[in-house]
């Protein structure tokens, strides 16, 4: 039962992240470039680690356990390739995305949005 309900709350957080997002990419993006590049680095670094893990932890009670894997995989991927960027590298790409026209990073974080509606669905049924 725990275990559903960490697939879900990282599910709802994702989806919600991504809703808010997609109202408004350049402040979203503008919000994240003001924290100070180290905490910023850390931060993404940590809070992939720890949803991969919690996902790939608690993947086996869902009857979609694969997707669940997956996408705990892809997070745990995720902080390494950050990880390998550095916070210098990791603003540089910040601001490549700040840089594009807004309907991109729409589509990016509507399919984000999917992601954690799909971890919602796959912890309900």
């Amino acid at each position: 039962m725990l275990k559903t309900l960490f697939i879900m709350l990282i599910g709802s957080i994702i989806t919600i992240v991504s809703i808010g997002g997609i109202s408004n990419p350049k402040k979203m993006i503008n919000t994240v470039l003001s924290i100070n590049p180290t905490v910023r680095y850390l931060i993404a670094i940590i809070i992939r680690l720890l949803f991969g893990g919690i996902l790939i932890y608690s993947a086996n009670v869902s009857n979609y356990y694969i997707y669940v894997y997956i996408i705990g995989g892809l997070l745990v991927l995720s902080a390494l390739a950050i990880l390998y960027l550095r916070p210098s590298k990791l603003t540089v790409l910040l601001n490549w995305v700040n840089e594009m026209p807004d309907y991109l990073n729409r589509i990016w974080l509507f399919f984000g949005a999917m992601i954690g509606i799909l971890l919602i669905l796959a912890a309900i049924f």
